[in-house]
């Protein structure tokens, strides 16, 4: 709980952007889960070295294992257009480090192209590319490749791209809307609809356990979900992509000028066992703050409300069919890195509505966050992550965050 002076204050506000079949045996395709920047450039070589001509011919030829896990939209927001019949699929990749989306209707905006997205772990970065085919001087189809983060996809991710995809535990357009809820009629006769002619459709049918997925998300009650440990595809999707924002949100928050003031103070914000956030704050620091703490947490709960309202207008149910789960807004740790670290946190969020902050995800998702900024302060000072894991750790970690914050800031 982050109680306190400031604390209580801020306790009060609790997608990336058709010829003939192919000749002879295809070339390997990329690693079921590759790595670095070699997952766009593999993608490009398998591309190449197959003479792929269009996408129906390029996707058979991706791993299993990233044409098994994928999630559908009948309503899309992207470029690429969706309809029950025709869903927009993103495939995924284990970590959903990397991510193919298309669409299977002709009529469609966006059918002409692929879209990619990958997180670059050594920058910290979202890279977002399209592949579409044209036609060379000798009449052959040939792949067009796009520079990373074209202009058009910087309407929707931003100039420094993001993720979209809604927070847990509804995704408004996806099958599956709604958590541990069944899609209303009108959705699931889409989803039979799609199903019974997906294998006619050249792109669609490279797709794997589309039915399987089908009777996943047509789970008949909410007890049938609490029975299974694992979370469905959209909500495991969420899930991992806001551990690479978290990742990226890391690079971010340690590479900024003032982390080395301030970072026990993050380490603490984290940390849930940590209490009284404000006493990890001299008094010099504590009254800037104190000052800032109620419009901080003012605008928080001001525009998540407005993205929970527009969120609820997108979804195609009854806005109660969403069980309500607390959100999770990083309040403690974002009011540091705002005040403390002068970074804007207004990026971080999955959610269309740009300027919110709920990071909801159904699984503990900071893990990632915390783990790689210990794992910076441990450079230097290595006692703080053997505190960090000790079996009694809550009073000697948390204590010595506190000593080490107040000396640090106090300089």
């Amino acid at each position: 709980m982050f109680v306190g002076r400031v604390a209580s204050i801020l306790a009060v506000a609790a997608s990336a952007c058709g010829s003939g079949p192919m000749n002879g045996a295809a070339v390997a395709p990329p690693s079921a889960d590759p790595s670095g920047v070699s997952r766009f450039e593999s993608l490009r070589d398998l591309t190449v070295a197959n003479g792929v001509g269009s996408i129906d011919d390029l996707l058979p030829l991706l791993p299993a294992s990233l044409r098994s896990r994928y999630v559908l939209m009948h309503e899309s927001r992207s470029l690429q257009e969706a309809s029950y019949r025709a869903p927009r699929a993103i495939l995924y990749s284990r970590d959903a480090s990397f991510v193919v989306a298309f669409n299977g209707d002709p009529s469609k905006g966006g059918y002409r192209s692929l879209e990619t997205m990958e997180y670059d772990d050594r920058r910290g970065t979202f890279q977002l590319r399209e592949i579409s085919f044209g036609t060379d001087g000798d009449g052959r189809r040939v792949p067009i490749f796009s520079e990373p983060n074209p202009a058009v996809c910087g309407d929707c991710h931003g100039d420094d791209p993001r993720p979209i995809w809604d927070a847990y535990p509804a995704w408004p357009g996806a099958y599956g809307e709604v958590e541990r809820h069944r899609d209303s009629p009108e959705v699931t006769a889409g989803l039979a609809a799609f199903l019974a002619e997906r294998r006619e459709n050249p792109r669609y049918r490279a797709l794997l356990g589309a039915e399987s997925l089908a009777a996943l998300l047509s789970a008949a009650s909410d007890a049938a979900y609490r029975g299974r440990e694992a979370p469905s595809p959209n909500a495991d999707f969420g899930l991992k992509l806001q551990r690479l924002v978290y990742r990226a949100v890391g690079r971010q928050v340690i590479g900024a000028p003032r982390f080395g003031a301030y970072q026990y103070a993050l380490l603490a914000a984290l940390d849930p066992q940590c209490l009284d956030i404000e006493s990890f704050l001299p008094a010099v620091v504590l009254t800037r703050f104190d000052r800032r703490a109620r419009p901080f947490a003012r605008d928080t709960e001001q525009a998540n409300a407005e993205q929970a309202a527009a969120k609820t207008a997108r979804m195609r149910r009854a806005a109660d069919a969403a069980t309500p789960s607390p959100t999770e807004t990083l309040l403690p740790f974002r009011f540091v890195v705002e005040e403390g670290l002068h970074l804007s946190t207004k990026g971080w969020t999955l959610a269309l509505e740009r300027g919110t902050y709920d990071f909801t995800t159904g699984r503990n998702s900071t893990t990632e966050l915390e783990r790689d900024i210990l794992e910076q302060v441990a450079r230097v000072d290595p006692s703080v992550r053997d505190l960090r894991v000790a079996p009694d750790r809550r009073d000697g970690y948390c204590a010595a965050l506190r000593r080490r914050s107040l000396a640090a800031l106090a300089e």
